[in-house]
This record gives C-alpha cells, sequence and structure tokens, in this order.
C-alpha cells in the first residue's frame, strides 16, 4: 500500500502521470476543490483534512496541481496516526498564474 506521501507531485514527471491519470476528473473537480480549500482550511491553521478512503490519491494530487499552478499555497504532514494535515497559507500576488487545468 502507498504512504499518502508518495502521492504528493513534487515534478513535472510526477504532474504528467497524474494528469494522465485523472485528466477527465481534473476538469470536472479542480474549481471545486480549489473553493473547498478556501472555504475549509482557515489560513495559518492546521487541520485535518478529511478524505473518502480510496480518493487519497487524487485529493492530495489536485491540490498539488492547484499549488504548482500557483491557485492555491500550503503545508501538508501526515502524522504517526494516519491523518492528513494541511495549513493554508497565502499566495503572493505576484505569483499567481491564470486559470488552468
Amino acid at each position: 500500500m502507498a504512504r499518502f506521501e508518495d502521492y504528493l507531485i513534487r515534478n513535472d514527471r510526477d504532474e504528467a502521470r497524474f494528469r494522465n491519470n485523472y485528466a477527465e476528473r481534473i476538469g470536472m473537480y479542480i474549481d471545486n476543490y480549489e473553493a473547498w480549500f478556501h472555504r475549509v482550511f482557515p489560513p495559518y491553521e492546521w487541520r485535518k483534512m478529511r478524505v473518502h478512503q480510496g480518493s487519497e490519491e487524487f485529493a492530495i494530487g489536485l491540490l498539488c496541481l492547484l499549488m504548482r499552478k500557483s491557485r492555491i499555497q500550503f503545508s501538508i504532514r501526515f502524522p504517526a496516526d494516519g491523518s492528513i494535515e494541511i495549513q493554508r497559507e497565502e499566495v503572493a500576488p505576484h505569483t499567481t498564474n491564470p486559470r488552468m487545468p
């Protein structure tokens, strides 16, 4: 079984693999995930991310994709209890890119 850390998108190759595996879902959910992220995670406060079992790879990957496109900024950690914790950070105005999927 993969560890949650394995779902992080760290480089262009990871991003290409994720886009290939989830192309249709990315287009369907990317704007909703961005809105959800801003609604659920207050700035600079660690919160547990609740994800349906089996959806962890997509959820983590889509958040990473949003961050790689400068639409969101966050820190993520994976405590020993098996949870996922996110801390939202502010996106610097000069790094904001046009919308994408």
